[in-house]
């Protein structure tokens, strides 16, 4: 379930990379299986602050995807 939305501090991020908080291993995972690109498991960052969510940071390298997306989108619109 996404519970916010906000820009990064910057849009010069090169490489996309998933933030976990300490124990939400799996749960990377299973967000990396939604995702319509590879990303590089070394782009997979524990925090190892305790919570309970994940955090994707959206670089260039999403960029060939966005036409995947886009259609995915319209793909869920209700006619």
């Amino acid at each position: 379930k996404v519970t916010r939305l906000s820009n990064a501090n910057s849009f010069s991020h090169e490489k996309t990379k998933i933030f976990y908080y300490n124990g939400h291993l799996q749960d990377a995972h299973r967000l990396l299986q939604e995702v319509p690109y590879h990303i590089d498991v070394r782009n997979i960052i524990e925090l190892k602050q305790k919570g309970n969510r994940l955090k994707i940071l959206i670089g260039k390298d999403m960029i060939p995807c966005d036409s995947v997306i886009s259609r995915a989108q319209s793909a869920k619109k209700p006619s």
